[in-house]
């Protein structure tokens, strides 16, 4: 379970390592499929012009730590998220993460997108817990 107040989201793993996906199931009955990039993975892009992080985090938590050079969407609604990730659209990937290592929120933002036509966005396996151990 998501650590987030709210979240009934479950996340297994769907193929690991070549996959790269999970399997979110939404109150056990809706599965979501969300194409995700590993912290390694993710990591060789930190420095790069070409990808964006978008934390999905409330602000508190992101003033306090984040993906360097992330950008905040904390208490965001959905519709103002997708209109934010537009604003990066023309990047190689635009990676969502949160803090449940399960991406409960992030995978359930990606898939939304995808499903959208925005096939660029992928979810932080493991989110930012994973994230800060690495």
């Amino acid at each position: 379970m998501c650590s987030i107040s709210g979240c009934s989201l479950i996340v297994r793993p769907k193929s690991e390592p070549a996959g790269n996906k999970s399997l979110v199931q939404i109150d056990y009955d809706e599965a979501i499929d969300a194409p995700g990039l590993s912290i390694t993975e993710a990591g060789n892009y930190l420095n790069n012009e070409s990808v964006v992080f978008i934390d999905l985090n409330p602000k508190d938590q992101f003033e306090s730590a984040h993906i360097p050079g992330a950008v905040s969407a904390g208490g965001l609604d959905d519709g103002q998220i997708a209109e934010l990730a537009k604003k990066f659209s023309a990047k190689e990937f635009i990676i969502f993460y949160c803090s449940c290592r399960n991406e409960h929120l992030s995978a359930r933002m990606v898939s939304k997108l995808q499903r959208g036509g925005m096939l660029n966005t992928r979810t932080l396996i493991g989110g930012f817990m994973e994230w800060r151990k690495a």
